[in-house]
């Protein structure tokens, strides 16, 4: 698709919006595609509780109560969010149930999660196991994973029951 002088403009205007100068400088220079624009900018802040909760690929959710999820059959869009296993998806937040995991895919230096409870997270990345967290207490923010660089990929976290889950962040 060709690219015209007011789309490079478009896009170096959301670039420089979103705090990524140096895409927004190629953009403006026309040497910056439209797939490469999002390249470098973080997955926006993620709110697991119904009340903010955006980018779900699951088919809905089943307020307060504790209710069965799968994930869906389809590539996940980026910065999307699916559930699976049993969850009670509550106003501010996620209590996860028998066999609850999360799939996000996300796009990162940083990957950071408010979480209490007491119980475990296993962290994998694009079909490989990184590590285990323990969580324990009340909501605090916990480092999902640092990657040194920014990566694109798909995250997907196995909660023990218990642990709640409230916001993603991103660096």
């Amino acid at each position: 698709m060709p690219r015209t002088t007011a789309s490079l403009r478009l896009f170096a205007a959301v670039a420089a919006l979103a705090g990524a100068s140096a895409i927004a400088a190629q953009a403006q220079a026309g040497s910056c595609p439209a797939d490469q624009v999002r390249a470098g900018i973080p997955t926006p802040e993620s709110y697991l509780g119904y009340q903010r909760l955006a980018r779900l690929v699951n088919p809905g959710v089943a307020p307060d109560v504790d209710h069965a999820y799968s994930f869906p059959q389809v590539t996940q869009p980026a910065d999307s969010l699916a559930y699976a296993g049993h969850w009670t998806v509550e106003k501010e937040r996620i209590l996860a149930g028998d066999g609850a995991r999360l799939r996000l895919e996300f796009g990162a230096n940083d990957i950071f999660l408010v979480l209490a409870g007491r119980g475990r997270v296993d962290v994998g990345v694009d079909g490989r196991p990184r590590h285990v967290l323990r969580v324990s207490g009340p909501p605090r923010l916990y480092t999902i994973d640092r990657f040194g660089q920014y990566e694109r990929g798909l995250l997907e976290l196995r909660f023990s029951p218990g642990v709640a889950a409230y916001a993603f962040t991103f660096g």
